[in-house]
């Protein structure tokens, strides 16, 4: 309750202190309050204050608006004293020790603005800086438990379709270090989205092959959890692609997507070997669950293996959540071949 009555407390000040007029008409109210206090002691309880009654008017200003409002309570407060206070019988005209005396004043109200003001500085410096801190956490934390349940769900699904511990573990940190490749990335970009290509470059550089990969597509970012998924379902492909598929037997690896009239991304990988997908070996296990299940349901959209008469196909939309189309009207040009290390 304490917490929460304290970021209501807080909110108010904020909202307060982004309105400039009404700083200053408080700012007004408060000098204004000054000099009704000042003549009521110095009228009916005999107690003569010269300018005491304006400090707390200046600082409260300087609290609340900052310099500006702070050094206008403080000139304000000047010119009341002046005409109130110090001559106020004398047609403004100021001996030598009455300038002195509001010159005093003068000063003091300056320097408690400076102070007021710098703490004020210091205050909001200290309240956005935590702000942020317990952002980072929240965002530290989300991605924690993110991360956490996909290594949890990966390696459940790789349990049950492996045999004996060297396999299971084979086979994890293969996929774990594919999900540390795409958050390198991610780090490097400010955990914002990233190019297809540079996600498919990183996943694909561990299979050592000379071949290139043929990319074809329009200026597309992928959101992190697009990257994560996606970045897995990159290096199932590849992996299959040297056990299984063109890699194997010398051929031809291209990679296109586009963005939908019904504005999802379709990302095609084609690979042509020269024969029929079926005499490639038989594509399954934990891989075959990323691509056919895991990544669509995920990005919600859909995934299928398309066989052709020189290899194969494997087809993925995304919805259009999980993606940025940088340029409407960009045209599928060429990215360029991934040339993998």
């Amino acid at each position: 309750m304490l917490a929460v009555n304290r970021q209501s407390h807080s909110r108010i000040l904020d909202a307060i202190q982004d309105q400039p007029a009404f700083n200053y008409l408080v700012a007004t109210v408060c000098v204004a309050l000054s000099v009704i206090i000042r003549e009521f002691l110095s009228s009916q309880a005999g107690i003569y204050l010269v300018g005491v009654t304006f400090f707390p008017s200046v600082l409260i200003a300087a609290l609340l608006g900052g310099l500006p409002v702070g050094l206008f309570a403080a000139a304000l407060s000047v010119i009341c004293l002046w005409f109130f206070a110090i001559t106020p019988t004398s047609k403004f005209s100021l001996g030598y020790i009455d300038a002195a005396i509001l010159i005093a004043y003068a000063i003091s109200f300056v320097i408690v603005v400076a102070l007021a003001a710098h703490y004020r500085t210091l205050r909001i410096k200290a309240e956005t800086e935590k702000a942020r801190n317990d952002l980072m956490l929240q965002e530290l934390n989300h991605r924690v438990k993110n991360l956490l349940t996909v290594i949890q769900g990966m390696s459940h699904q790789i349990a049950k379709r492996t045999e004996g511990v060297q396999e299971f573990q084979g086979a994890l940190d293969e996929r774990l270090a594919s999900l540390a490749s795409t958050h390198q990335l991610l780090v490097t970009k400010n955990w914002q989205s990233i190019r297809i290509r540079d996600l498919l470059a990183i996943q694909v550089t561990p299979f050592v092959n000379p071949t290139e990969i043929d990319v074809l597509g329009q200026a597309i970012q992928l959101e992190p959890i697009a990257a994560e998924q996606l970045g897995l379902a990159f290096h199932e492909l590849a992996s299959n692609c040297v056990k299984y598929g063109a890699w194997k037997y010398g051929g031809k690896v291209s990679v296109a997507w586009k963005v939908n009239s019904d504005s999802t991304l379709e990302l095609v990988w084609t690979e042509k070997t020269g024969a029929s997908v079926e005499s490639h070996g038989e594509r399954k296990g934990f891989g075959q669950l990323v691509l056919t299940t895991i990544v669509p349901q995920m990005l919600l959209g859909s995934a299928e293996w398309q066989k052709t008469d020189d290899g194969m196909a494997w087809r993925v939309t995304i919805h259009s959540d999980f993606f940025t189309l940088q340029h409407s009207t960009s045209p599928l040009i060429s990215d360029g071949a991934v040339k993998r290390a």
